[in-house]
């Protein structure tokens, strides 16, 4: 969700973003150390949250959600 959004995801969209800019900054300020920071986004994952989040959103949502990830 940090970098396709969704309908009715904002907050949730907002933390995921949250985060991609916090590796962002901390890679930039950690690099002279030699630390490396990564962030792993694995896109929609069908588990008991997405199951539940298909229970209130349209027919066919999930669908779509899950086309926008490989």
């Amino acid at each position: 969700m940090a970098f396709a959004g969704a309908t009715g995801q904002v907050a949730y969209s907002a933390t995921k973003g949250a985060l991609v800019a916090l590796t962002k900054s901390m890679a930039i300020e950690l690099f002279r150390d030699g630390v490396r920071v990564n962030c792993v986004a694995p896109g929609a994952v069908r588990t008991w949250m997405v199951f539940k989040y298909s229970r209130t959103v349209p027919e066919g949502q999930l669908e779509l959600l899950e086309a926008k990830h490989p």
